[in-house]
């Protein structure tokens, strides 16, 4: 997990889904020496809108809650820049290693309520055996504590116990279902719920994000939960 800090102004929450291409593409498997990257920008103290350029590449405008989705980019070093288009000299600077015919994802989110951090993870997008789907919750969200993950079917299982801020399951095997998903603190208190319910199919992969930032007696906040197909 690579972890770089710099200082945002904080702004109210907005989400509006989209992909957004860093660089024309072409197939993975005709250029060995190559992976795939997307970059997710899941911070709500980002004022609006943050510019993402991988090295000299043109840079690209993230919305809060958007997505590049996969993009490839030449196996080995390069260097991910985000900075806040209102404010520029505000910059976040993270090196990044691709291998070669791996997906990787880039998670900008709250470190604090003026910083923002970006969390590297490598995707595992191994189909899912006959009849289940994986699933990989990732708590990204702000001044959240512990969060278990729920269905909201009553006597249902949870997905995953007690994920600390910062840290995700890895991909989970679960049973395909229609649910309305819920992140719930250890007190009991339902911090969010997805805003419609999720088929989650068979064969699938899905990702589910906590995003944002809690609610505190000093400043506001709003805490979000996210699926995306993958």
């Amino acid at each position: 997990m690579t972890r770089i800090l710099f200082p945002v102004s904080r702004i109210g929450t907005i989400f509006v889904p989209a992909l957004l291409a860093l660089t024309s593409c072409n197939d993975t498997e005709n250029t060995p020496a190559a992976g795939k990257l997307s970059i997710v920008h899941v911070a709500s103290a980002v004022p609006t809108s943050v510019n993402a350029r991988v090295d000299e590449q043109t840079a690209k405008t993230l919305y809060y809650g958007q997505s590049t989705g996969y993009n490839e980019l030449s196996a080995g070093a390069h260097t991910l820049v985000v900075e806040a288009v209102a404010t520029p000299s505000n910059q976040l600077s993270v090196p990044l290693t691709i291998n070669s015919r791996k997906f990787h994802s880039v998670y900008i989110y709250n470190s604090s309520s003026t910083q923002v951090a970006a969390l590297s993870l490598m995707d595992d997008l191994t189909i899912p055996s006959a009849g289940k789907a994986h699933l990989r919750f990732i708590n990204l969200g702000y001044e959240a504590p512990r969060i278990t993950l729920r269905n909201h079917k009553a006597g249902s299982t949870p997905y995953v116990l007690d994920v600390a801020f910062r840290s995700n399951t890895g991909f989970l095997v679960i049973d395909p279902d229609t649910v309305t998903l819920r992140a719930v603190q250890p007190s009991g208190t339902v911090v969010a719920t997805t805003s419609q319910p999720s088929i989650l199919r068979a064969g699938k992969l899905y990702n589910v994000v906590l995003r944002g930032a809690a609610a505190t007696t000093t400043t506001p906040g709003s805490l979000a939960l996210s699926v995306e197909e993958l």
